[in-house]
């Protein structure tokens, strides 16, 4: 009796084992088992839930029959067996793992009638499937059912487990995101998922038995082995031909350009060896991932990139991107902009170079951008390189990279427009300095009269002491203190006038900026050209402010701004035919600010060149008798000092200006 089990076991077990496919696999072992009982019919049933435990139906998986002409449908529920055709009782005992014998139901489909066996099948503990066997031949059955239906179970158990972890991993497989596919260690595909279907537009049912490079035929046009079969048997010339091709361990990571995908796709893969339960290599997996777009941006940003170092390296900036903790990138110039050899420059390196006076400034700025005080800052430095200094212009912008906050810093070489600007500053104090010249020219007539007078009184007094000693009078002593007080006075104003156009006529190279009262410097003009007026029969109106008018400025400045404005009003009254010329002054305080007004009843700026009148060189007047600068000058002076001058005509027929200056409260 033992050894008719054993041999109806091997041959059973034999037959589930004949095929990987499982479902020819299960029919072969139907057959088997039909044939060695022998019975009428076999079927494998499977319990489908329907809902809760107890509300299921019967599937028929696969059955053999005997009877000629019968059923050979796999799909669908057999109607001759169902739930119903079993006791309560029965199936308790099939819940608890023991079969059940019973007369057959009435003859159905498959055309047998008479005695069944039901053997329960477990899955993890649960009853999942019957094995069915109808009309046993009744001698077989009475030896063996008691050790056939324990063997039987245990063997499509084993049947059904490796089934059951096969679905498993097939699931895995169907729904994973990328494209994945399996294939065997002989290079058959045993697992084609949605998403490969989806990139290559062929079913799974197309591709599963066909041979790897069936696959390669979809991907690249020609048969060729992908990297899951390279990496079961590696080839180093296919392997060189990818764009990226490592191995480590079990893995292939690869990447390769596929002109049959997608009108030509960038793809990146990764293969890895699959092994069974005593290491023995049974297949591999690849995963595909989609990579164009990707490689188009990476592209498209190394382009920008190499773009962008030709555009600052040929604009002559320097640049260096860095955050808090190092340096992210520096180009060329920047390097050499520092007298560098190395590429990679720090901020540190930036640092050190810069001129001490200047290092905290620009350390400090940096430290403000990583606080969040500021979003950007411009700034102006010194660099040492060996012993030359040269001068940089720096723009510094805070921006979010990689999740922090970085600075991207451009760095441009100013050297050189420093020292034109220096020039152009010695230029400008010449020109300011030839402009008091020429203006002192203009006042010639004036400072000789302011001259002249004392100088006449002075003479009378000395010559008629000099004329009464030759006649012999007598000299009285309080006459002649009184005479030399005369000449003290005489000579204090002289010197005074002397001292206001020395002054004036100084070159000051340094500008000083001081407090200064706008009367007082009224008045210091007005001293040296109040006799020139008078001279020109021109009657001066003063109307000052009777409170002191602080701003910050260098006085000869000013008053040579309020010199300019009046020798052209004197020049445009002199040309003029008009009677009773009159020229007026006015100080005062307008809103936060201050004002001079300089007024004039001439004949006024024509509109067509009342624009132009500050422009540099430009004049009206004719050649030797201006420069064409005093204006423009004037304009820059007081530009300095934070105001500007206005000019409009008057209702007088003459010509205004007003200087409006930030005031300076005391």
């Amino acid at each position: 009796m033992n050894s008719d089990l054993t041999e109806i076991i091997n041959k059973i077990g034999r037959a589930l084992s004949s095929d990987d496919r499982f479902q020819s696999a299960l029919d072969s072992g139907l057959e088997a088992l039909g044939h060695v009982l022998p019975a009428g019919a076999v079927i494998f049933l499977k319990k489908v839930l329907t809902g809760r435990e107890d509300d299921f139906v019967l599937e028929t998986a696969g059955y053999w029959s005997g009877a000629e002409g019968g059923d050979k449908k796999r799909a669908g529920t057999w109607p001759c067996f169902r739930p119903e055709d079993l006791s309560r009782g029965m199936w308790n005992d099939l819940e608890k793992g023991k079969a059940v014998r019973a007369e057959a139901v009435p003859p159905g489909e498959l055309g047998v009638r008479g005695n069944f066996w039901a053997i329960p099948l477990a899955l993890r503990g649960h009853l999942s499937c019957l094995l069915v066997l109808l009309d046993v031949n009744p001698k077989t059955d009475a030896g063996l059912h008691e050790n056939l239906t324990h063997s039987l179970g245990s063997v499509f158990e084993l049947w059904l487990s490796k089934a059951d972890h096969a679905q498993m991993v097939e699931n895995l497989v169907r729904y994973a995101p990328n494209p994945t596919f399996v294939i065997d260690a002989a290079g058959v595909i045993r697992a084609w998922n949605p998403a490969m279907e989806w990139i290559t537009g062929r079913k799974s049912s197309e591709m599963l038995g066909q041979g790897s490079r069936q696959a390669g035929t979809l991907f690249y046009g020609e048969p060729r082995p992908m990297a899951l079969e390279l990496n079961i048997r590696p080839d180093p010339v296919l392997e060189s031909s990818y764009l990226e091709f490592r191995r480590q361990g079990d893995d292939v990571t690869a990447m390769s350009y596929c002109p049959g995908l997608l009108g030509g796709s960038y793809l990146k893969v990764k293969a890895t060896r699959l092994y069974d339960l005593n290491r023995r290599l049974w297949g591999a997996i690849e995963t595909v991932q989609d990579v164009t777009r990707e490689r188009k941006i990476e592209r498209d940003l190394q382009r920008s990139e190499n773009m962008y170092r030709v555009l600052t390296d040929f604009a002559g900036v320097g640049m260096l991107f860095f955050h808090r903790q190092g340096a992210i990138y520096s180009n060329e110039r920047f390097s050499r902009m520092l007298g560098l050899e190395t590429q990679q420059v720090s901020v540190d390196d930036l640092l050190a170079r810069i001129y001490p006076e200047d290092q905290d400034r620009v350390s400090g700025t940096f430290d403000r951008l990583f606080d969040g005080g500021d979003r950007s800052s411009q700034m102006e430095f010194r660099v040492m390189i060996g012993d030359e200094v040269r001068h940089y212009r720096g723009h510094a912008q805070v921006i979010d990279y990689e999740d922090r906050s970085s600075v991207h810093f451009i760095m441009d070489d100013i050297t050189r427009q420093v020292e034109l600007a220096q020039k152009a500053r010695l230029h400008e104090i010449r020109m300011i300095h030839e402009d008091r010249l020429t203006a002192l020219g203009n006042m010639a007539a004036g400072i000789a009269h302011e001259l002249n007078q004392p100088l006449n009184t002075i003479r009378v007094i000395t010559e008629g002491h000099l004329f009464g000693r030759e006649e012999g009078w007598t000299l009285d002593e309080t006459e002649l203190y009184q005479n030399l007080e005369m000449i003290s006075r005489q000579v204090s104003r002289m010197s005074s006038v002397i001292r206001t156009i020395r002054d004036f006529a100084r070159e000051d190279r340094r500008a000083a900026v001081t407090e200064v009262d706008l009367n007082e410097a009224i008045e210091n003009v007005f001293s040296m050209l109040g006799r020139q007026l008078e001279a020109h029969d021109i009657t001066l109106e003063r109307t000052l402010a009777p409170d002191p008018l602080q701003v910050q400025a260098n006085q000869t400045r000013l008053e040579q701004v309020i010199i300019n404005i009046v020798v052209n009003a004197r020049q445009a009254l002199d040309d003029s035919a008009r009677t009773g010329k009159r020229m007026w002054v006015r100080t005062g305080r307008r809103g936060e600010g201050l004002f001079i007004e300089l007024g004039d009843n001439a004949t006024g700026i024509p509109d067509e060149i009342r624009q132009k009148i500050f422009d540099p060189y430009f004049t009206t007047k004719e050649v030797g008798k201006g420069t064409g600068l005093g204006l423009s000058i004037s304009q820059s002076i007081i530009h300095e000092m934070g105001g500007r001058i206005e000019v409009r005509n008057n209702s007088q027929g003459g010509t205004t200006f007003v200087v409006r200056l930030p005031s300076r409260r005391v």
